[in-house]
Parts: C-alpha cells; structure tokens; sequence
C-alpha cells in the first residue's frame, strides 16, 4: 500500500481488485476518487449539466456511472484532436483539466502496477462466460470502504456504523429509488450528513 500514492483507502481497493481480478475497472475508479470531481454543475446550468452527465449514469452504482464516463472520454480522446476535446468535454459539462489530471494519474498507477507485477486483465471478449463483475468490483470497492455503508431506515435516511445517519446527496442516481443497502465512496458532513458516489450493495458482501 505504501508504494502506491494515493489514498490509503484507494491503495487498499487496489490491492483487494488486483487479488478479485477486476484491476483494470479499479485503476479507473480509484484514480478519478483521487482528483477532484471533473463533472461540473454551474448553478445556472444545473438542469443542463444533469442532462449531460445522465448519459454516462448506471441506476445501481455511481462507479460504473465513471467507468461508462472514463469509456466515453477514452474514444473523444483517441478521435478528437485536443480542441475537439476540448469542446466535447464543454459539452459534456466536464472539467478538461481535470480530465487531464484523471488520465494521467491512471497512467501514474497503472505504471505502479506493473512495477509490481500486478496484471491487468484484458477488455472480456463479447462471447466469454458473463463472471459476476459487479459483485466482484464492489467487494473490492468495499477493502477499501468498510465503515462506508448504510441500512435503509425511516424517512429517506441510512443507518451506518457506530449511529452514524446519512441520506443519499439528491443528484445521486440512486436517489429516486433508494436500495436497503448502500455503499458510499464519501460522506460530506454539512447540516445533514449527504452520502456521495453511491452503489446498491449486498449485505453479505459487507
């Protein structure tokens, strides 16, 4: 976990993927947790920037939400020139510097991995036998995230560990149909505590 500069939390999925076989999906979830947030929401805009960023949305886990937006960036990135890119990533209401940042630490850690003689699966082929990706991914994300979860109670709110309440941050994609359990990769702590980058889960996972 000390080789590897980011997060003690992200190093530790890392490790658990690396161990699962899901390290290729986990390089992309832990190097975006590692920046700040490049999706944007201008607050005059806001409608228009959900809009945008619906497109790449999963309706169980916000991280496959980033691995279908991190896709998407790959293709603009290889057919678009850098000001294409640049337009492309406007219209999509998404930072470019920060999507700069997001690929290089990617290509930072993958690096890191392979200095450490981790390997990263190839893309499945169309007709391979289906494994249960999501399961495998979010027990990885939950290495690293154990005290991060929560037990739908009364009134929109979850139970998590030692009596500590929140409630899923209403852009949330899970927001409209809340799961008994979540995951929840950050906690902000304002008048009420909002759960960020959210994921249905299983309590047997946990």
């Amino acid at each position: 976990m000390a080789r590897l500069p980011v997060d003690v939390k992200l190093a530790r999925m890392l490790i658990a993927a690396q161990a699962g076989g899901c390290l290729r999906e986990m390089l992309v979830i832990a190097s975006f947790l590692g920046i700040q947030d490049p999706r944007e929401r201008p607050a005059d805009q806001r409608g228009a920037a959900d809009a945008a960023h619906a497109q790449f949305a999963d309706g169980k886990s916000e991280f496959i939400g980033i691995l279908n937006l991190w896709e998407a960036f790959r293709e603009a990135h290889e057919a678009m020139t850098q000001s294409q890119l640049r337009k492309w990533a406007d219209k999509h209401f998404l930072g470019f510097l920060r999507l700069r940042e997001w690929r290089e630490l990617h290509r930072q850690l993958k690096l890191l991995c392979d200095e450490l003689g981790w390997q990263v699966e190839p893309p499945p082929a169309p007709d391979a036998p289906r494994r249960d990706a999501y399961a495998t991914l979010h027990r990885a994300l939950l290495a690293g995230l154990p005290t991060q979860v929560g037990h739908r109670a009364d009134r929109g709110l979850y139970d998590g560990p030692r009596g500590r309440k929140c409630m899923l941050f209403p852009g949330s994609t899970l927001a409209k149909k809340p799961p008994p359990w979540v995951l929840s990769a950050t906690l902000l702590d304002t008048e009420k505590v909002w759960a960020l980058t959210n994921a249905a889960i299983e309590p047997e996972w946990v």
